[in-house]
């Protein structure tokens, strides 16, 4: 059986799959700045090989699934970078690395929102996003990604352009969203529509949410379950709780920092229905390892099983 089949057939079954933990932040802890305008995109030119370590030591802490840093690679998000010309270029070579590092495990493309997460008012307007979604979609597919990872998703035009672009192919997909501090899309668009909107569009294999407070994911979770029937749902967490202000962005530290605390985090997530889990912004290799060492019904691989191949 293909990792990806064993995948699908664990989510469809209720059981426990693994994401990988967060990218970006890991490239800047390591010494990588992932600053404006080109984020973390810059690293796969100028920081393939540390890239390339990050995406290993995910696999060895247990994650099944790894993401290609195509967060940051959309054309438009690339606009006013000395890359401007090679989003589809870069999309390749970020998957490349995913797969070099993988081990068997299955590479996600990171699909992402294409203006900041955290300020679905600056989303651009439809014409535009329908174009560069396409694009983006397509480099991906040309890539070879095992799996459609739409992450941030931050308000209700842009989940379904993207939803409906991904109901449109053959490659399987996992939707996840990013909510506010009252449960809802951060955009303010309710949650229930969007989701009833994105199962119209698309089958995912799993129904997300992804770079929220830890502390707010077990509440998330029983939330998700009744709306999204026999979809699977997940979540990966940052560590921090972030504070949306009129002209910038806050973090305030959590104790999900310490790995220990965030595999408690996950215990409960489990508890309400998670199967999909893995770490967004601050997580680390220690974090996943942390949630394979408390959630009992993750595949045990071994480390040295899953590097034999790189």
């Amino acid at each position: 059986m293909s990792r990806l089949a064993e995948i699908r057939d664990r989510l469809n079954a209720g059981k426990v799959v693994l994401l990988d933990g967060a990218v970006g932040t890991e490239l800047d802890r390591r010494g990588f700045s992932t600053q404006r305008p080109g984020w973390s995109a810059a690293a796969i030119r100028e920081a393939p090989e540390l890239l390339l370590a990050i995406h290993r030591e995910y696999v060895a802490a247990g994650a099944q699934i790894i993401t290609a840093n195509t967060f940051r690679t959309q054309r438009y998000a690339l606009r006013e970078t000395c890359y401007r010309d090679e989003w589809n270029a870069l999309t390749r070579e970020a998957v490349d690395i995913a797969r070099a590092a993988s081990g068997g495990c299955a590479v996600g493309g990171s699909w992402a929102p294409m203006e900041d997460c955290y300020y679905p008012s600056r989303t651009p307007v439809k014409a535009e996003l329908e174009k560069t979604h396409q694009q983006h979609l397509e480099a991906l597919l040309l890539a070879g990604v095992d799996v459609l990872l739409v992450e941030s998703a931050n308000n209700l035009q842009e989940l379904e352009i993207v939803s409906r672009l991904a109901g449109q192919v053959q490659t399987p997909t996992v939707i996840s969203l990013l909510t506010n501090g009252s449960g809802e899309l951060l955009s303010g668009d309710r949650l229930q529509v969007g989701i009833e909107r994105v199962l119209e569009l698309v089958h995912p294999l799993a129904l997300c949410v992804n770079c929220v407070d830890p502390r707010a994911g077990e509440s998330l979770m029983k939330r998700l379950k009744p709306l999204c029937g026999e979809i699977a749902i997940g979540i990966y967490a940052n560590t921090s709780a972030c504070f949306i202000g009129d002209d910038d962005i806050g973090w305030e530290p959590t104790d999900a920092e310490d790995p220990a605390r965030y595999g408690q985090y996950a215990e409960r997530w489990r508890e309400a229905g998670a199967c999909l889990m893995g770490g967004c912004c601050g997580t680390t290799p220690e974090h996943i390892r942390a949630i394979k060492s408390v959630v009992h019904d993750v595949v045990q691989t071994n480390d040295e099983e899953s590097m034999k191949n790189w």
